[in-house]
């Protein structure tokens, strides 16, 4: 398929421009594809990061396939990888936290919220609490605040006082055990203990509406330093994602991310905005909600229906739910 302007656009950013580019897609408009071909103009040491493992695989396969000198990875196995190269071998336990939390919840008020405090150091660590120039984890009001963000439910008649003293006390516990890592230290530890990581020429983000804190952290861990005093730095950068499905909040990644991400690295902005995905009938109907998505020149029309809720709900046993 020939590229859209849209991505010819980012194809010469990336042969003839600098510094750092951010793309807000729209759904169905290739993102992952024009990430992947911007990698054809890239030189030097390269690093696509996907959002989980099977991704990061399939993606692997593709710059396989492609000839392109460049590595697929996930946040979390680089920064296990950089950790474990300065700490030496761990043990992966991802019950870590909650039986360092059992252990302050004998009573049987607060046996209820042992996971509501797993939970809760979970989001802390997302966070970066404790990393230098982060969020102090004495910081009673930061972590209330986590509580309000994340909407949780607190059973049993502990006080939320009562929790965030006790989440405390096992996030510094957890940070003692640097032998032991749950899937959030792969990320949190690296950072935590200011370990070394590699660098890399070109570093590529896709699905970056689902950044954390910790993840935007590593992100410019892994940026080469400035030639010179003042200087940026001379790693690129390309962030991919969709604002509008920035739908994993409940996983401690930042809803705005993508604007979080742009300010951060000083971005300039190019869209990818054409969906390839729906009829024409249907973008048009998308417009409504997301006014930037276009519908490609060669899809069909296709159709938009509506059919009342009541009439929805009674239809639900002939489709077999």
């Amino acid at each position: 398929m020939q590229a859209s302007r849209y991505q010819e656009t980012i194809y010469n950013w990336v042969k003839t421009g600098k510094g750092n580019c951010i793309v807000p897609s729209t759904a169905g408009s290739g993102k992952s594809v024009t990430a992947l071909e911007s990698m054809r103009y890239m030189s030097g040491e390269i690093a696509s990061f996907a959002f989980n493992k099977k991704i990061a695989a399939h993606l692997q396969g593709k710059i396989l396939k492609m000839g392109i000198n460049a590595k697929a990875a996930t946040f979390h196995s680089e920064g296990l990888a950089n950790y474990v190269k300065a700490k030496g071998n761990i043990k992966l336990n991802n019950s870590k936290v909650y039986f360092l939390a059992q252990d302050f919840c004998g009573t049987p008020e607060l046996r209820s919220a042992t996971s509501f405090i797993q939970k809760l150091v979970g989001f802390a660590k997302d966070n970066a609490f404790g990393v230098k120039g982060q969020t102090a984890i004495a910081d009673t009001q930061a972590w209330m605040d986590l509580i309000i963000h994340h909407d949780m439910t607190l059973l049993g008649d502990a006080s939320f006082n009562d929790v965030i003293e006790i989440a405390k006390q096992v996030l510094i516990l957890n940070n003692q055990e640097t032998k032991v890592l749950d899937y959030s230290d792969m990320l949190y530890f690296p950072l935590l203990f200011d370990v070394k990581f590699k660098t890399y020429d070109w570093i590529i983000v896709d699905e970056a509406q689902d950044t954390n804190v910790c993840r935007k952290l590593i992100m410019d861990k892994m940026r080469k330093p400035p030639v010179n005093e003042g200087e940026e730095s001379p790693t690129r950068m390309l962030i991919v994602g969709d604002k509008n499905q920035a739908i994993y909040s409940f996983a401690g990644c930042e809803a705005d991310s993508m604007d979080l991400l742009k300010e951060k690295f000083n971005c300039i902005e190019l869209p990818l905005s054409i969906c390839y995905r729906c009829g024409k009938s249907i973008i048009r109907e998308a417009q409504k909600y997301v006014p930037e998505i276009e519908a490609w020149e060669n899809s069909p029309e296709g159709s938009v229906t509506t059919i009342p809720y009541n009439d929805f709900v009674s239809s639900l046993p002939t489709l077999g739910l």
